[in-house]
């Protein structure tokens, strides 16, 4: 049964490893393999918690049944050390969770990196502006000066 745990685990951490080395790549592609590793954790953590309830319930209920398996029931250190493991792989997702919240979208811009990009794309866009009204003022010249070979053309 131990074994069996350990290779739950094992898997448990390679899932969410890959999690979070897909996490860090924002791609439409890695959106499918997330969707599937995300089921396939869930699955895992739920047969860990059944495994987990079910050896607490022979630990407190049936200790003598896993001195039969070789469980020392006196001493938990395989217990212990599969608790240090999880926390390090819940703080290792905790971690992942935050770097993608603060550092997918972007750091925080000060406020006169603000100010100097918003005077940047002012400018832009009023270039752009200005290269419009230059289209619209030849088509409206064209416009003018058709209409004026159209009325030259209906006097004569």
């Amino acid at each position: 049964m131990s074994i069996l745990f350990l290779i739950v685990l094992i898997l448990f951490s390679t899932f969410l490893v890959l999690l979070f080395i897909l996490s860090i790549i924002p791609s439409k592609y890695t959106l499918k393999a997330k969707r599937i590793l995300s089921k396939t954790l869930i699955g895992i953590i739920i047969f860990i918690l059944i495994v987990f309830v079910i050896f607490l319930f022979f630990i407190f209920f049936m200790p003598e049944k896993l001195e039969d398996f070789g469980y020392n029931t006196k001493d938990f250190s395989l217990l212990s050390w599969v608790g240090i493991y999880l926390a390090f792989l819940s703080t290792l997702d905790i971690l992942r969770n935050s770097y993608v919240r603060n550092y997918s979208k972007g750091e925080k811009e000060s406020p006169e990196q603000l100010l100097k990009n918003l005077k940047k794309e002012h400018r832009r866009l009023n270039d752009k502006m200005k290269d419009r009204n230059k289209k619209i003022n030849t088509l409206q010249n064209k416009i003018n000066s058709l209409e004026n070979q159209l009325n030259e053309f209906k006097k004569n």
